[in-house]
This record gives C-alpha cells, sequence and structure tokens, in this order.
C-alpha cells in the first residue's frame, strides 16, 4: 500500500511541475523570444511565477514588470528585477489594491514607448485582482455584484459576462489602450474549454458578446444599467 501510495505522490508532482507557471512561461519564451523593450504585466495567482520565468529567459530585455497578485503570493518576487513594480490585491472579492493595480496597469501601457512589446502573463485569480470600473461605478458596488456572482452558482461565461458590463478593462478593454504596440499573451488556464476571453474576464480578447445574462436582482439590474450609460461603454476597441 505504502508503493502505491509513493507513486500517487510521485505522479501529484509531477503533474504540478509540469503546469508550474516559472516552467512554463520559460520554456515559452526560449522557444519563441520576444523582440524587445519589453514591459511586461503578470496578474493573477500565478503572477510572480510566472514574472520569474520571464526573468529567467529575457530579463535583459524587460525594462518594465508590473506584478499583481494577492497577498502572500509574491514568492519573494521583490528586488528581482530594478523595473519591477509589485502591487498586492484583493480575492476573490475585489478591493483597494486591486483599483490601483488597475491604475498602474493603465499608466504603465501609457509609458510603453511605440516600439516596446508588451507581454501580459494571465493566470486564475486576475479577474478581481485587477480593475478599472466604468464611471459612476464604486469599488463597493464591485465588491457587492461580486459577493453575488460567487454565491450565484453561474457558471464562469455567465459571471463574467457581469463583471465585463461593470469593468473598462475585461471584455477586451485594454485593446483600445495598446495604440498599435505589439502584444503578447501566455495565460495558464482555470477554466473548463481554455478559452482565452474567459480567463481573467478576457483583458485583450472581447469574446463572445452574446452570452446571455443570468436573471439578475433588481439592484445589480439598475447597476448594470448605470454602467452601459457611461461613456466608456461606447469606446471602440482597436485589434493590434
Amino acid at each position: 500500500m505504502a508503493g502505491h501510495r509513493d507513486e500517487l505522490h510521485a505522479i501529484y508532482r509531477a503533474a504540478l511541475a509540469a503546469v508550474e507557471g516559472r516552467r512554463r512561461v520559460a520554456a515559452a519564451l526560449a522557444a519563441r523570444p520576444l523582440p524587445g523593450p519589453l514591459y511586461v504585466v503578470a496578474v493573477g495567482k500565478a503572477a510572480a511565477a510566472m514574472a520569474r520565468g520571464a526573468l529567467d529567459v529575457q530579463s535583459g530585455d524587460i525594462r518594465a514588470l508590473l506584478v499583481i497578485t494577492r497577498p502572500g503570493y509574491d514568492q519573494g518576487i521583490r528586488g528581482a528585477h530594478p523595473g519591477l513594480v509589485l502591487q498586492e490585491a484583493g480575492h476573490p472579492i475585489p478591493d483597494a489594491g486591486s483599483l490601483r493595480a488597475g491604475e498602474l496597469l493603465l499608466e504603465m501601457i501609457a509609458a510603453a514607448p511605440a516600439t516596446a512589446t508588451l507581454l501580459f502573463l494571465t493566470s486564475g485569480g486576475a479577474s478581481a485582482l485587477v480593475e478599472v470600473p466604468r464611471p459612476g461605478i464604486s469599488l463597493a458596488d464591485l465588491q457587492r455584484a461580486n459577493r453575488w456572482l460567487l454565491g450565484a452558482g453561474l457558471p464562469i461565461a455567465a459571471m463574467n459576462a457581469v463583471r465585463k458590463s461593470l469593468s473598462r478593462i475585461k471584455g477586451g478593454g485594454l485593446l483600445p489602450h495598446l495604440r498599435g504596440r505589439r502584444a503578447w499573451q501566455l495565460a495558464i488556464s482555470d477554466v473548463p474549454g481554455d478559452d482565452p476571453a474567459v480567463i481573467g474576464s478576457g483583458l485583450l480578447v472581447p469574446g463572445d458578446d452574446e452570452v446571455p445574462l443570468p436573471r439578475l436582482p433588481s439592484w445589480l439590474g439598475a447597476l448594470l444599467g448605470r454602467a452601459a450609460a457611461s461613456p466608456a461603454a461606447a469606446a471602440p476597441a482597436e485589434m493590434c
């Protein structure tokens, strides 16, 4: 019996190692290095590990590195690169750190020169960890909506349909901010089907606009109506 247990443990450890963020990002970049200068954004619970993978292979090309993750998940990455900014934020409920992360994200993209390559490293938890709400939507609104979504038992596509309706950056909302810069995304999927429009609520991928919204409480329906009336709702996306 002990032998079988050891074999199962070995299989389990091998499976975890095979999908570990640092290893997978390093392998991907070693196989296809990206042209510099690189501006790297890592967001999610595996953000620090994924960022380390990028540093392992292309540290000399990286000019700026923004790591957004939850407290306790930094894996000692502080000081790993002179251009590193580490922002801790709330998960699974967004907090003030999530809004600060959204500000830092937009500032970093705006500061990148036209010749830069933007690399986005995305993993589970990104939906809560970084946010730029639509005008008129407060942090308290986001928190109330996310608490309801987490307890509603909805499929992830329906949850994201609500999240995207409240956000300026989800559902491909980052695309207009790229302004023609080259952008790549490496993602670790935690969703069935591995749809990049679902991972992190699709910061760079608009996804399916036909996903029907679930039955919502009246207060949440009113919140989505307020968000839809904001100027940001009509902003066109620019594909790069």
